[in-house]
């Protein structure tokens, strides 16, 4: 049984074992026997299986210590499969049928853990602090520390990864675990006192296990980092420090912590602070811990460079040379403090520290961004032509070096400031798009057209970019800039909306930097000042004006910024300041359009932040002034019936429609029906079909009426009224037959029936589809679906039928998988596995990489053994009963009839343990060796080769010892 098990005959072990445990002769091995069934599902990952197996062993054999272990698999098994209720309900029950097992702990530990994933604080909480109070500490030997404390590789798994199935964690590991996990339920919920109480409570009962102290406090500083502050975090270090003062490593750990934390948190300057004191205070144990004194002062340098103390930097930096004179650090810190240097200004000396580096490693990788800092060391000393040909010389020098980008943007920054506008284009399409530099030099680059007056060339040019910006959308965005450039050569040329338009792409992304957004809403909101757009103008230029940054860094716009905004409020009228205008403006002209505009234009400002009291009244005011503008009346009626609908008055809504209509027809006709779709937008289904129905009655011939019609009835569709759908879509179909629409209209009453539960009268509308309408791409659906209310109906044999149609009529339909493999299932079944096999396999030549197709292929194998293993089963009895010679007769006949098979493997396996029992050791040698030679290659065979080997030797040893 074991043999088979070791050699991977699964599925003839578990016969095996079923065969032993049936026995009443034997109940231990009754007991093992079912064990080992659950067992080998188990390690199969098949889960359901091994449950229903290992509850068997519980509930014939409860008295056995396996039942113990199988309500623990049980658990486990479930936990597999996510399924963490059902898991704790079996440890449960381990721990109330078995109080005394030795498995309790760890299904105490696990109803934690499967609650803590549930989010059940509350209860994992409550299961591990019994574990602690059930096995607590004190109760612990010295040895038992002892066996915790030779497992130091791998604390850090102990107290932090889940147990397993297989998990050899002691007691103490668990209860030192279960506290820790404690503090990560209140952690979770966010109880910050709470979590730090439980956090405490593991320093302070397992002091003996350091590195479980480590990782505690780890955690408990993370958790002041997040909820306190860095000031917080470090407090809790600080503590650790001083309540580990016998353990000096341990402390040194927590500075460290301390300062890289600080320094991760980009708080440099306190973290120079912590890198220095560790230096002072634990340089004697600083190797032990793998962080010696010279890396902390060489990040103590780096991060004063980082918070720009760049003379403390400066002072650093030559007392660590001075200190360490053969660091491997000494060439990064040279031209880091020649970086210094330079930025802060003291050009004269960084130009000697930039040089001192080439000459210390004249190909060393810090060589030719220094020589960088000398064309920048020129442009800062306004030698600008100097600047450009240096650059000009450096690129020619190291062509291709990663240096380049940067090194053109300097390059084109000089020649733009020497106006050598020829040189650019060429410079900046030698660069890289998506990089830093690419992305700085597009705005100059392109500007460079601009001052040239060559507009058509310009924007051939910057068009190349903003198309590759949009096809890169994944790289580096330099989409901003390059549609910037386009719109300032949109202004150049006066086409201000299509000026509009590109600033709008460079405002709403995301990755445009606070300045250029700035300076492309302020260009935004004049552009739309000079199209009349006065709303959208007062929306760019009062934040724009409202922000201190472009108050400071734009004081040239500031002036035309200001007076298109005023212009802007006086014609537009949005905020109260121009509201109060236009009342004045209504109540003082005497011309009745003139004061018909501001009253709309009032309407329209209200309409904007959806107050519909507002707009009522302004708009049935037109409406009795019976005003001599169709333009004007219209938007009038639009604004108001729209404001009605929100007010759920749509009779008032309509009845303002209909006097429109009779006032002005040709205009409301593209105005009503725009009301129409609106309401139908924002889900007013009942009030669209209404509104829909009237302007179908209103303009009987309009273009837009077939929609109307359509639009109706999907409005009842959406609503859910099956019938009233239905009759009007059949109203459709009559009166357009050969509409684009009546195909859908068909499918959609065919829907409609079948959400209505109605199978059987959906079953004839998809058939009137897919034969009215078979070329239409609502066809293949219908006889999908067909097929699905068949299923609803439980009347498989038929709903066969439309798949194989939907298969056959329809093959490049995407729902041709589904059917395919559904056939292959409709089969299985029905056991026809000749037919299921074929369908599966026709279902993965058709779709290889479908998601399905793995299961298909799954099925397949299972399906090509089936019949194989019927036969085997059949021979295996034969050998079972000790007739050895009938089982050689069956079992080779399964070999001649599925020679490619694994049963035929095991099947010769067998045959050759038949002549073993048989005394036929000449036979069953011929047997083996047989099979070696025929699977050596195999690696599937490699547990019967390897069980061929094995007999071999004890028939040939045993035939040596006979001698």
């Amino acid at each position: 049984m074991n043999a088979l098990r070791q050699l991977g005959y699964l599925d003839s072990a578990i016969s095996v074992f079923r065969n032993v445990e049936n026995r009443k002769d034997e109940p231990l091995l009754s007991t093992l026997s079912q064990y080992q069934i659950y067992d080998i599902f188990y390690i199969e990952k098949k889960f359901p299986e091994s449950i229903f197996e290992a509850r068997k062993l519980v509930e014939k054999y409860p008295s056995h210590p396996k039942a113990e272990i199988a309500l623990y698999d049980i658990g486990w098994a479930n936990k597999e499969m996510n399924k963490q209720v059902e898991s704790s309900q079996a440890f449960l029950e381990l721990i109330e049928r078995y109080p005394n097992t030795d498995l309790y702990s760890k299904a105490l530990y696990q109803l934690g853990q499967n609650s803590f994933e549930l989010k059940k604080y509350s209860e994992a909480i409550a299961y591990w602090t019994t574990l602690g109070i059930k096995f607590k500490p004190a109760s612990f030997k010295d040895q038992d520390w002892e066996k915790v404390q030779l497992k130091a590789v791998k604390e850090r798994q102990i107290f932090e990864a889940s147990s397993a199935r297989e998990n050899e964690a002691s007691v103490l590991e668990l209860v030192a675990k279960a506290q820790v996990k404690v503090g990560d339920c209140y952690r979770d919920l966010d109880n910050y006192d709470s979590a730090m109480t439980s956090y405490r409570k593991v320093v302070t009962n397992y002091s003996l296990i350091p590195s479980l102290v480590e990782v505690t406090y780890n955690k408990m500083a993370a958790m002041a980092n997040e909820k306190r502050g860095l000031a917080e975090g470090e407090k809790i270090y600080r503590i650790a420090i001083d309540e580990n003062f016998a353990n000096k490593e341990l402390q040194a750990k927590f500075q460290y912590k301390i300062a890289d934390t600080y320094q991760n948190a980009n708080q440099f300057a306190k973290a120079a602070e912590e890198y220095e004191f560790y230096s002072r205070a634990y340089s004697d144990v600083a190797s032990i811990i793998n962080f010696s004194v010279e890396d902390a002062m060489y990040l103590y340098n780096v991060c004063l460079y980082n918070a720009d103390k760049y003379p403390e930097a400066i002072t650093g930096i030559e007392s660590y040379i001075e200190k360490y004179p053969e660091s491997s650090y000494l060439y990064d810190l040279k031209y880091i403090k020649a970086v210094c240097l330079f930025t802060g200004k003291n050009f004269d000396k960084a130009e000697l520290a930039f040089k001192d580096v080439i000459e210390l490693q004249p190909e060393g990788p810090r060589s030719v961004a220094s020589k960088v800092y000398l064309g920048r060391g020129m442009m800062e000393a306004k030698k600008e032509k100097e600047a450009a040909d240096y650059f000009r010389n450096l690129l020619a020098e190291y062509p291709g070096h990663q240096a380049n980008e940067e090194m053109y943007y300097f390059y084109i920054s000089a020649c733009y400031e020497t106006k050598q506008y020829d040189s650019i284009p060429a410079a900046f399409l030698k660069m890289k798009p998506g990089t830093q530099y690419y992305v700085s030099s597009i705005i100059k680059s392109a500007k460079s057209f601009t001052l040239q007056k060559k507009y058509a060339e310009g924007e051939k040019f910057i068009k190349k970019i903003t198309a590759l910006a949009d096809s890169l959308k994944d790289s580096t965005n330099f989409k901003p800039e390059a549609y910037f450039s386009l719109a300032d050569l949109n202004i150049a040329t006066s086409k201000f909306a299509d000026g509009v338009q590109n600033l709008s792409v460079v405002i709403n992304d995301p990755k445009t930097n606070e300045m250029l957004k700035l300076q492309s809403r302020y260009l935004k909101g004049t552009l739309l000042g000079q199209l009349s757009k006065y709303k959208e103008s007062i929306e760019e230029l009062e934040p724009v004006l409202a922000n201190p940054t472009f108050l400071e860094r734009f004081k040239p716009q500031l002036a035309n910024a200001r007076g298109r905004l005023a212009t802007a409020y006086t014609k537009n009228g949005q905020l109260q300041k121009g509201v109060d205008m236009m009342n004045r403006y209504i109540s003082e002209t005497t011309d009745s359009i003139e004061k018909a505009r501001y009253i709309v234009a009032l309407a329209e400002v209200f309409f904007e932040i959806k107050n519909y009291d507002k707009i009522i009244p302004y708009g049935e005011q037109i409406v009795a002034m019976g005003v001599n503008d169709d333009f004007l009346y219209s938007r009038a009626v639009y604004l108001t019936a729209t404001a009605y609908n929100a007010k759920n008055n749509i009779d008032k809504a309509l009845g303002l429609f209909k006097k429109s209509v009779e006032k002005y027809p040709e205009m409301n006709q593209d105005v009503f029906f725009n009301f129409c779709v609106s309401l139908y937008d924002m889900q007013y289904f009942a009030n669209a079909s209404l509104a829909f129905n009237l302007y179908v009655e209103k303009y009987p011939t309009a273009p837009s009426a077939k929609n109307a019609m359509f639009f109706s009835a999907y409005s009842h569709y959406k609503l859910g009224e099956w019938d009233s759908s239905v009759t009007a879509f059949r109203n459709f179909i009559k009166k357009y037959p050969e509409d684009a629409y009546a195909a859908e209209s068909q499918y959609n009453i065919a829907e409609a029936r079948y959400n209505a539960s109605n199978f059987n009268e959906a079953i004839k509308e998809y058939i009137d589809v897919y034969t009215k309408y078979p070329k239409s791409d609502f066809a293949a659906p219908a006889v999908y679906n067909e097929a699905w209310a068949n299923y609803q109906l439980k009347d498989m044999d038929k709903m066969i039928v439309p798949l194989q149609k939907l298969i056959k009529d329809y093959p490049q339909s995407p729902l041709v998988a589904e059917a395919q493999f559904t056939v292959g299932d409709y089969f299985y079944n029905k056991k026809d596995y000749s037919k299921a096999l074929y369908e599966y396999r026709t279902f993965i030549e058709k779709f290889p990489n479908h998601i399905k197709t793995e299961e298909a292929r799954s099925f397949i194998k299972e399906l090509s053994q089936i019949d194989a293993f019927k036969d085997y089963q059949k021979a295996i009895i034969q050998f079972d009963k000790k007739n050895w010679k009938q089982a050689i007769t069956e079992l080779s006949a399964i070999v001649e009839k599925y020679p490619e098979t694994e049963i035929a493997m095991a099947c010769e396996a067998n045959v050759g343990s038949a002549y073993e029992q048989l005394q036929n050791p000449q036979k069953a040698l011929e047997v083996f060796k047989s099979i070696i030679t025929k699977y050596k290659t195999n690696e599937l065979a490699a547990g019967v080769v390897y069980f061929a080997q094995q007999h071999i030797e004890w028939i040939e040893g045993n035939a040596t010892a006979g001698k």
